[in-house]
């Protein structure tokens, strides 16, 4: 009777071992792949069912498993995977001493289980990753994934006709054009990044995509030729544009961003050239409810007279992110052109503590026209970081006379490390 009842207790304790598979592989691909894997240690139970995982992601990012052990745990769930055994989501994140060969098999037994999710992080000492033919052939890929050492080409037949969510970081192109010719193959894409990425050649990058709703671009490499490049944004559904250029790039908006909701803008530099450039922007994205300008773009419109910003109707959210200078002649007329802002944020502040003597005093002019948003929507002011400079009271002392509507005044600790953008 003893030991009767001493096993239905265990029985008891261990519910989820006498589940069915198909429940605890359920179970098991909510879990970390890593976590997953050991519970095979658990018993003879559940020593296979860590095998039919879906979600796979291996890891050897820093070279350290490239040898037998981890290439047979990848052949382990993959070359000998099970036929009728689906791969939903396969992640390979390599780095060191690896023959491609090898690679393009994994990927091309991952095709045969009809993968729809894939991210490729290859940092190999062999060389740059070209991807394998049938890649591009492939219609049931819904998100795709570069990052660092995979070599993007273009071939005769390609089309990504569910392709959902595309990201390329770190990689190198063939070229700028062969962008274009990607996302015309891309018809239902949605999200698209492309960060601080390499070009053999060409001098044009053409954004485009009928549903194209997320947009982060960031450039920081020079084209082949050191050529000037220029950047085109076709992409008239877009609610979502993260955008940093330092190449010195033309950029043009082919048509008005009508649909624009968030806006995060890191372009230009203090030289005219960058300037209309910036201009073409927000001259597009006057639409926009929550916009963030970085204190390179706040740099090359603070001071310009002769630009009149558009008028952001809709704009309820300003971030403004300076530095170690101010933006004393920008922000009224920002102000101005944003009549129903309600909230403002200056992450950094307007430290002028570390700025030289001859922009420290008297740059603070007061409007003679108290803008529309302080005087009736303003709810909310933010200041990363106050030094209390003469500068500084009076701007504090301004918009908290004026700042009818304000609901909430408040000053966060300094944590410059904390504010800096998230790079895009």
């Amino acid at each position: 009777m003893a030991s009767n009842t001493k096993q239905a207790k265990n029985s008891s304790a261990d519910r989820i071992s006498n589940l069915p598979d198909s429940l605890v592989i359920l179970i098991l691909s909510l879990l970390p792949f890593n976590l997953a894997v050991q519970t095979s240690l658990l018993s003879k139970r559940w020593r296979p069912l860590y095998l039919s995982l879906s979600n796979l992601r291996f890891s050897d990012s820093n070279g350290n498993k490239s040898g037998p052990q981890f290439i047979d745990s990848v052949d382990r769930f993959l070359v000998h995977r099970e036929n009728n055994l689906d791969v939903k989501e396969l992640g390979l994140n390599c780095a060191g001493d690896y023959d491609h060969t090898r690679v393009d098999m994994w990927i091309s037994q991952a095709l045969d289980h009809n993968v729809k999710c894939m991210s490729l992080e290859f940092r190999f000492n062999t060389g740059l990753y070209k991807l394998i033919p049938d890649m591009y052939t492939y219609e049931r890929f819904e998100v795709l994934r570069f990052k660092w050492q995979i070599l993007v080409h273009i071939p005769d037949d390609f089309y990504f006709s569910s392709l959902k969510v595309l990201e390329f970081c770190y990689v190198t192109f063939s070229s700028y054009e062969c962008v274009k010719e990607i996302l015309l193959e891309c018809p239902v894409l949605e999200d698209l990044v492309i960060k601080k990425c390499r070009w053999l050649s060409g001098h044009r990058l053409t954004v485009c995509g009928s549903e194209l709703r997320n947009l982060t671009l960031k450039c920081n490499e020079w084209s082949h030729g050191q050529k000037r490049i220029k950047i085109v944004l076709d992409t008239p559904e877009l609610e979502t544009l993260k955008i940093t250029d330092s190449t010195l790039a033309d950029i043009y908006v082919k048509d008005p961003l009508e649909n624009i909701i968030t806006a995060h803008i890191s372009v230009g530099v203090v030289r005219m050239q960058m300037r209309d450039s910036l201009f073409e922007l927000l001259d597009n994205i006057y639409d926009v409810e929550c916009l963030t300008l970085t204190d390179k773009a706040v740099g090359a419109l603070d001071g310009v007279s002769d630009y009149d910003l558009p008028i952001f109707h809709n704009l309820v959210k300003l971030v403004l992110r300076v530095d170690n200078w101010s933006c004393w002649e920008l922000l009224p007329n920002i102000l101005a052109s944003s009549p129903n802002l309600e909230s403002l944020l200056l992450p950094w502040g307007v430290d002028l503590a570390q700025t030289s003597e001859q922009y420290v005093c008297g740059l603070w002019r007061q409007p003679t026209v108290v803008p529309e948003c302080l005087s009736s929507h303003l709810q909310t002011i933010e200041f990363g970081s106050f030094s209390g400079t003469e500068d500084e009271f009076l701007l504090a002392e301004y918009l908290l006379l004026y700042g009818k509507a304000l609901r909430k005044q408040q000053s966060v600790p300094e944590d410059k490390s904390a504010a800096t953008p998230e790079e895009l």
